[in-house]
């Protein structure tokens, strides 16, 4: 058992069937309701998982359409218990490393912005769950009337809502760690909780547990990744 759940592991876990049965008095049978979630493991601070898939499995899902762009850009995070506990203990400067990237790309928009006309779009490019959270709370409380921020294939893209009619002036950056009020200070402004990220990257996880706290009988197929991937 333990050899064939050691190579099975060594995958990621893309796809996840759930039913869930009730039993109906009036008809005396059980009735079901089925759910499919797509899976992809996120970054998150200084947790970067590796994907591995075997050519072979991806040539059976490409046969059967799978959607492997819902996988990769729509899939739910997940983490095991032994990663969760990993990034609460991470020192925040991990994340404070991200800040400078995050004020160049605040620039571009600032800069941007000086001569856009409402309905255009800028591409600022890809940033993580944690560069992506201190982006669009800045742009939120800094210029909320003028853009809208969000997530297209991947990237950072803004849309112009209406032309500036002053300058802006340079958005400064400041991040709070959250979880017991210690501060890493870049300048005057914003902040992001720590655990907040960290309930973005649970995901899945939190399904899996509350199957676990319910204390219902489970049948399951194909679950030898169950107590590492979503432990």
């Amino acid at each position: 058992y333990k050899r064939v759940r050691g190579n099975v592991q060594a995958f990621t876990l893309i796809q996840i069937g759930l039913s869930a049965f009730v039993y109906d008095r009036d008809s005396n049978s059980f009735l079901a309701r089925s759910y499919n979630f797509y899976l992809f493991p996120r970054q998150c601070g200084s947790h970067d998982p590796r994907t591995m898939f075997q050519s072979s499995s991806v040539t059976f899902l490409q046969r059967l359409d799978f959607d492997f762009n819902k996988v990769i850009f729509e899939g739910i995070s997940f983490l095991n218990l032994e990663q969760e506990e990993s990034l609460r203990k991470q020192k925040f400067r991990r994340l404070v490393q991200d800040i400078s990237e995050v004020k160049k790309r605040l620039q571009r928009v600032i800069t941007w912005l000086s001569n856009a006309e409402a309905g255009s779009t800028v591409d600022v490019g890809p940033l993580d769950n944690a560069c992506h959270e201190i982006f669009k709370q800045e742009v939120k409380k800094k210029i909320p009337d003028l853009v809208d921020s969000e997530i297209v294939g991947g990237r950072q893209t803004v849309t112009c809502l209406k032309a500036a009619k002053t300058a802006l002036m340079t958005i400064d950056v400041f991040v709070s760690r959250g979880d017991n009020g210690e501060n890493e200070e870049d300048s005057e402004t914003g902040a992001v909780d720590w655990n907040e990220l960290i309930d973005e990257a649970l995901g899945f996880t939190k399904v899996f547990r509350h199957l676990c706290k319910s204390k219902k009988p489970v049948v399951g197929h194909n679950l030898l990744h169950a107590d590492r991937k979503s432990g």
